[in-house]
């Protein structure tokens, strides 16, 4: 009777069992469905204002800006408006940096729709929900529902006690895809925590309790090869192979009793096998990582491209690119010109895409193009069955190198070192000390013995007070004679001017130090992407309450520079330039130049068409200097300007200007100059500025008769 209840009650489970993974599957697929549905807009109407917010970026991103926007609509027929939108409407408590404000004012006239949009950079995060609407000056009691986009640098870190303590959070590449792509095959990893493929070998002869399959393995169902197999030693035990093409379920899920057990104890091997090195992939059919990537997909392509910032890989047709507007494939060449990788499926025109680099021809009809900092990748088509292993790992290698080139964080104190704007961020000590010493003499016990003497000792009351003004008007006085009102900016930049195109990227620092903070700021233009170089530095650091104000450019009006504490910011940018050298080759043999960047060249240097390195020095701005042969010749590799990005851009822009014929090809020229003529004045009013720049330029073939 015992038996047959225990059999009754293991009856029970299992159905139980069973309805509980039916109603869980049922589930899933429910909510799979429900998030594979495109979010439905949602249009909030204000008076005669209508908003409809699209719906925010997906992913979790690592570098770069996030785009929320907005289109706002005005059904008065005769009335403007001034439309006001802030980001965040509620907001949270934080003891470390974070963007209070995001905002952008915009006029819509009569029966007229704007394209209102909010770029919020990567660090520091926004710490709320809900945006905020104003119309003409005054606020309005509801918001627009929405949620920022979480960075990866808002959860990597938190504070415990007071120290920076790293979270568990995935860091994997994020990928763009357009509407027309068919999704990538993978690689899957069947087994949990990475072990697993198309075929894993295992080690010994037995196999893991419980596994079963087709007979033909020593005695154990499901496994092939083992002691028995034609070519293997008798005695021996060969490795035995998981086919995993097969659903896992196969394996574990059998009607035996000790199925957890049979799943824990071959986890186990997997493990163990894995760290001794004894786990070998079986070939497989090619295809990316089945874990590593972020793939999203596109619902709608932005005109700037610091919406593709934060993406360190995009996939898109040749179709659904003709098909853009030229401003949307105008940003989509931004993004790779500074540093992005995309991947085109399909013979595509990219006229407009700077050449800046070069073009290679690959077997089975790929192209890559390498333009300013970045590469475009072109398939013939998107018939992923012909493409082999090597184009899968040449692709997953760009997404991760854009990827990496963004880990690095750096704090004040490290920023400060690759880019001094200040001498020194210590704290003068000894002349403290001396000067509370002279204070303390003075308005103790000098401050009374005159008083005692003058036998006015009431006058402590008022003589106190006094000596310590005084002493605050010298130590500010001091400060003002030594360092003025008006703050320092120092930049270090590199531009990639390709005249053929006009299109010049730049990318570099620049630092700004002020003993006052400054009232209005700092201003950037809208294409600028800056990227703060102050992360974590928690309460110790002093957290910061920033913001930006969009509405007439990139205006960091608040909380990012604090008196007499240096900001550091990298910068990166791709717009239209008409600045240009000219350079003729003279009947005598010799090269000339015509200087038309706009500032005064310090040293400049032109390789040839037979790859010689020619050079002048100190050139005006407009004027003309006939070149030097060197006995330099050009070094330059095919990829040196893509590796810029992953190290140090400091270190790459000196060793540039140190030995040029190393980045030089014929027909490029590198200038050297004394100023910056490709980034904006962040600090307008700045008492000194101390800017430098190199300019990588490339136009038509040198010929004879001049370019």
């Amino acid at each position: 009777m015992a038996k047959i209840i225990r059999l009754a009650t293991l009856r029970r489970s299992v159905a139980a069992a069973v309805r509980c993974f039916c109603e869980a599957s049922l589930t899933g697929v429910l909510l799979g469905l429900m998030l594979a549905t495109p979010a439905q807009a949602i249009t909030m109407t204000f008076g005669d204002i209508e908003i409809t917010p699209q719906p925010p970026p997906k992913g979790n991103s690592w570098h770069g800006y996030c785009e929320y926007v907005f289109h706002v609509h005005n059904k008065s027929a005769e009335r403007p408006h001034t439309v006001s939108l802030s980001l965040p409407f509620e907001r949270r408590f934080a003891h470390d940096d974070t963007i209070r404000e995001l905002r952008r004012s915009v006029e819509v006239g009569a029966n007229e729709t704007v394209r209102l949009s909010l770029l919020q950079p990567d660090y520091p995060p926004i710490y709320g929900s809900d945006v905020e609407v104003t119309l003409d000056g005054r606020r309005q009691d509801r918001e627009l529902p929405l949620t920022p986009n979480e960075t990866r640098t808002a959860g990597r870190y938190y504070y415990r006690h007071g120290y920076s303590v790293a979270s568990a959070v995935t860091t994997e590449p994020l990928l763009l895809m357009g509407a027309r792509v068919k999704p990538l095959p993978t690689v899957e990893t069947a087994i949990p925590g990475g072990f697993g493929g198309p075929g894993m070998m295992m080690p010994g002869g037995m196999a893991p309790p419980g596994m079963a399959g087709p007979a033909g393995m020593g005695g154990q169902p499901g496994m092939a090869g083992g002691a028995g197999q034609p070519g293997a030693a008798p005695g021996s035990a060969s490795p035995r192979v998981i086919d995993l093409d097969r659903p896992l379920a196969a394996y574990f899920l059998l009607p035996t009793s000790n199925t957890l057990p049979c799943m824990v104890g071959t986890l186990s091997s997997l493990a163990i096998g894995s760290e001794m090195g004894e786990i070998i992939m079986a070939p497989g059919k090619p295809g990316l990582p089945g874990r590593g990537f972020q793939l999203v997909s596109a619902e709608s392509w932005s005109n700037n491209w610091l919406a593709y910032s934060r993406y360190d890989g995009i996939i898109i047709t040749a179709d659904e690119l003709r098909s853009l507007p030229a401003e949307v494939r105008a940003a989509l060449w931004q993004y790779v010109e500074t540093g992005g990788a995309m991947l085109v499926l399909g013979k595509a025109d990219l006229r407009g895409l700077s050449a800046i680099s070069e073009s290679t021809q690959h077997d089975a009809g790929w192209t890559t193009v390498r333009a300013g900092f970045g590469v475009c990748r072109v398939s013939p088509d998107a018939n992923y069955d012909k493409w082999d292993e090597n184009h899968f790992a040449m692709l997953a290698k760009d997404w991760t190198s854009t990827w990496s080139a963004w880990q690095g964080r750096r704090g004040t104190l490290d920023a400060n070192q690759q880019l001094p704007v200040i001498e020194s961020l210590g704290i003068p000590v000894k002349g403290l000390f001396v000067l509370m010493f002279l204070f303390t003499l003075g308005i103790g016990p000098i401050n009374l013995l005159v008083l005692t003497r003058l036998k006015r000792r009431i006058w402590m009351l008022w003589t106190t007070p006094a000596i310590s003004l005084c002493t605050c008007l010298a130590v500010f006085g001091y400060m003002l004679i030594s360092e003025g009102w008006q703050g320092q900016l120092r930049s270090e930049t590199l531009t990639l001017l390709d005249e053929t195109t006009h299109r010049a990227t730049t990318i570099g620092w620049t630092g700004v130090y002020s003993p006052l903070t400054p009232g209005d700021g700092l201003h950037f233009r809208y294409e600028t992407e800056v990227i703060p170089q102050r992360y974590f530095e928690g309460r110790d650091g002093g957290a910061r309450s920033c913001t930006i104000d969009w509405s007439q450019d990139q205006h960091f009006a608040a909380g990012w520079v604090e008196a007499r504490v240096p900001a550091h910011f990298k910068v990166r940018k791709s717009e239209m330039r008409r600045e240009r050298v000219t350079l003729r080759h003279e009947r005598d043999g010799r090269w000339s130049m015509v200087n038309g960047l706009g500032v005064p060249i310090e040293h400049f240097w032109y390789a040839d068409d037979k790859g010689q390195i020619h050079m002048a020095e100190n050139v005006a701005a407009g004027a003309r200097a006939m070149l030097t042969l060197t006995e330099k010749e050009s070094l330059a590799a095919a990829r040196t300007l893509p590796s810029f990005l992953s190290g140090s851009w400091m270190s790459s822009m000196q060793r540039m200007a140190a030995a040029p014929q190393h980045f030089l090809r014929p027909g490029m020229y590198l200038a050297e100059v004394d100023g910056s003529p490709f980034l904006e004045d962040a600090l307008p009013n700045a008492r000194a500025r101390k800017a430098h720049a190199l300019v990588l330029g490339f136009g038509t073939p040198a010929a004879s008769g001049g370019r």
